[in-house]
Protein backbone atom coordinates (compact mmCIF):
# COMPACT_ATOMS: atom_id res chain seq x y z
CA UNK A 1 0.00 0.00 0.00
CA UNK A 2 2.57 2.40 -0.01
CA UNK A 3 1.40 4.21 -3.73
CA UNK A 4 -1.80 5.44 -1.69
CA UNK A 5 -1.63 8.95 -1.02
CA UNK A 6 -5.95 9.64 -0.60
CA UNK A 7 -8.01 7.49 1.40
CA UNK A 8 -11.91 8.16 2.07
CA UNK A 9 -13.32 6.78 5.11
CA UNK A 10 -16.36 9.17 5.69
CA UNK A 11 -19.62 8.27 6.66
CA UNK A 12 -18.75 4.57 7.68
CA UNK A 13 -19.85 4.77 11.35
CA UNK A 14 -16.28 4.45 12.78
CA UNK A 15 -15.55 4.67 16.31
CA UNK A 16 -12.47 3.93 16.79
CA UNK A 17 -8.67 4.63 15.02
CA UNK A 18 -6.10 2.28 16.08
CA UNK A 19 -2.55 4.53 16.60
CA UNK A 20 -1.49 1.99 13.71
CA UNK A 21 -4.34 1.96 11.61
CA UNK A 22 -2.34 4.10 8.66
CA UNK A 23 1.13 2.65 9.88
CA UNK A 24 2.12 1.01 6.16
CA UNK A 25 0.51 3.85 4.26
CA UNK A 26 3.97 5.90 4.47
CA UNK A 27 2.87 8.52 1.46
CA UNK A 28 -0.84 9.10 2.45
CA UNK A 29 -1.66 13.05 2.24
CA UNK A 30 -5.06 12.90 2.40
CA UNK A 31 -7.40 10.92 5.10
CA UNK A 32 -11.28 11.89 5.60
CA UNK A 33 -12.71 10.77 8.48
CA UNK A 34 -15.45 12.59 8.30
CA UNK A 35 -19.28 11.62 9.52
CA UNK A 36 -18.09 8.68 11.65
CA UNK A 37 -18.78 8.03 15.48
CA UNK A 38 -15.48 8.97 16.57
CA UNK A 39 -15.25 9.85 20.40
CA UNK A 40 -11.66 10.18 21.23
CA UNK A 41 -8.69 9.29 19.62
CA UNK A 42 -5.20 8.98 19.92
CA UNK A 43 -3.09 11.67 18.29
CA UNK A 44 0.19 9.08 17.53
CA UNK A 45 -1.10 7.77 14.65
CA UNK A 46 -0.49 11.21 12.98
CA UNK A 47 2.98 10.53 13.74
CA UNK A 48 2.90 7.40 10.90
CA UNK A 49 1.87 9.35 8.68
CA UNK A 50 4.46 12.13 7.78
CA UNK A 51 3.40 13.37 4.88
CA UNK A 52 -0.22 13.96 5.78
CA UNK A 53 -1.66 17.41 5.06
CA UNK A 54 -5.35 16.95 5.30
CA UNK A 55 -7.13 15.37 7.77
CA UNK A 56 -11.05 16.12 8.42
CA UNK A 57 -12.81 14.97 11.73
CA UNK A 58 -15.82 16.94 11.43
CA UNK A 59 -19.28 15.66 12.19
CA UNK A 60 -17.78 13.27 14.45
CA UNK A 61 -18.65 12.73 18.38
CA UNK A 62 -14.87 14.03 19.54
CA UNK A 63 -15.27 14.99 22.92
CA UNK A 64 -11.67 14.87 23.74
CA UNK A 65 -7.68 13.43 22.85
CA UNK A 66 -6.87 10.59 24.80
CA UNK A 67 -3.34 11.62 24.84
CA UNK A 68 -1.67 15.07 23.60
CA UNK A 69 -3.19 17.11 21.26
CA UNK A 70 -2.38 16.34 17.44
CA UNK A 71 0.63 17.89 15.94
CA UNK A 72 -1.80 20.36 13.45
CA UNK A 73 0.67 22.49 12.23
CA UNK A 74 2.09 19.69 9.86
CA UNK A 75 -1.10 19.97 8.12
CA UNK A 76 -2.13 22.41 5.48
CA UNK A 77 -5.79 21.55 5.62
CA UNK A 78 -7.11 20.36 9.63
CA UNK A 79 -11.22 20.56 9.83
CA UNK A 80 -13.09 19.13 12.68
CA UNK A 81 -15.82 19.64 14.88
CA UNK A 82 -15.93 19.25 18.82
CA UNK A 83 -19.32 17.97 20.34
Amino acid sequence: MPNISSIDLANNEINFVHDQAFADIPNLKSLNLAGNRIQNWKAEFLSNTPRLVSLALNSNRIGQYTESEPKVNTLSQYTESVH
